[in-house]
Parts: structure tokens; C-alpha cells; sequence
């Protein structure tokens, strides 16, 4: 659907109120404006001047809902890659030697986090596919160790004593290397 002349007129003497609206509610200039320009468009051809309301009024509305949506997919469908990245640098254990290990330890430290975003994808795949290798037990005491939890409390959790969990965690850390080391 194209704009009108007029349509296009009321677009550019609106026009800050892009930039308006985006400083009010603190959003990034550079991930926003697009959203809130073609809300802005959008805004144009669907208004209703009978309606009680002015433009600007409800152009802003439409910003902010164009906004809001974005967010709630990002939430929803992005941020995959940064939440892998944040739980491979989460502490899982850390022995009385105050040594912290972390998932990405228990890999390789050859892996660099800092690669592109196809290199990203392509290490999320290997990670789920390597947890896909560890059997349930050994995904629990993962998830446990994931969470927080001690060596003790997970045995209180799963029912055993400290030194099994060690094995597990072990065992698990293993295949977890066997795993990359064969890519």
C-alpha cells in the first residue's frame, strides 16, 4: 500500500516524534527507528480523523506498540546466543581450592566466544548436541550445577553422596571433551 502525497507530508512534519518518542523511552536510536519510522508510515495510512484522538497521539501509540512487540520477540526468539554464552561462562563448580570451573572449561579453552555469529550458531548446535550425548543423570547434575548448587546438595537432591556426584560430574566432563575433541 503507498502513501499518499498528503500522507507523506504528515510523515515528515512528524518526523521527530521518532526521535521523541525514542529518547523518552530510552530505546537505541540504531535498533529502534526503523521500528518506530515504519510504525510511524503505518500510523499515517490507518488514521482515523474522525476519531477523538490526534495523530501524533496515536502515532506514538503506534511506536510503542511496534516497540513492545519487537521486545517480546527478541525475548522470545533472540538472545539464543548470548544465553548459551552466559551458561557456558557460569560458574558450575567451585572446589575448596577456590578454582572456578565453568561449562566452557569442561569443553575445550580453545573455543573462542568472540567468533562471528555463524561461528556462535554453530557452537550452540555442538553444545546441544553434546548435552544430547550425557544420559539423564549426568544432565541433571549439569542442570543442578548450572543452578548453583553444591556437590552435597545435589546428592541430598539426587540421593547419593558427594563423591558420586564427583564421578558423574567427571564422567560427564569427559564426554563432554571426547565430544569436541572429535569435531
Amino acid at each position: 500500500m503507498c502513501m499518499t502525497e498528503e500522507q507523506r507530508e504528515i510523515v515528515e512534519k512528524n518526523h521527530s516524534l521518532i526521535y521523541y518518542f525514542l529518547s523518552k523511552n530510552n530505546y537505541d536510536k540504531e535498533e529502534f527507528y526503523d521500528i518506530a519510522a515504519i510504525a510511524l508510515c503505518n500510523a499515517v495510512m490507518k488514521y482515523n480523523k474522525t476519531q477523538n484522538i490526534s495523530f501524533s497521539t496515536y502515532a506514538y501509540s503506534c511506536m510503542h506498540n511496534a516497540c513492545v512487540n519487537e521486545i517480546r520477540h527478541q525475548k522470545t526468539n533472540g538472545n539464543i546466543i548470548n544465553r548459551i554464552k552466559l551458561s557456558l561462562d557460569k560458574g558450575l563448580y567451585e572446589p575448596k581450592d577456590g578454582i572456578e570451573i565453568t561449562l566452557g572449561d569442561c569443553i575445550i579453552s580453545s573455543i573462542n566466544m568472540e567468533h562471528e555469529i555463524c561461528q556462535k550458531l554453530t557452537l550452540e548446535n555442538n553444545v546441544k548436541n553434546a548435552i544430547k550425548n550425557l544420559n539423564d543423570r549426568e544432565k541433571e547434575v549439569l542442570y543442578l550445577l548450572y543452578e548453583g548448587k553444591t556437590q552435597n546438595d545435589i546428592g541430598e537432591v539426587l540421593g547419593c553422596s558427594h563423591t558420586t556426584v564427583y564421578n558423574i560430574r567427571n564422567t560427564m566432563r569427559k564426554k563432554l571433551r571426547k565430544h569436541f575433541y572429535s569435531m
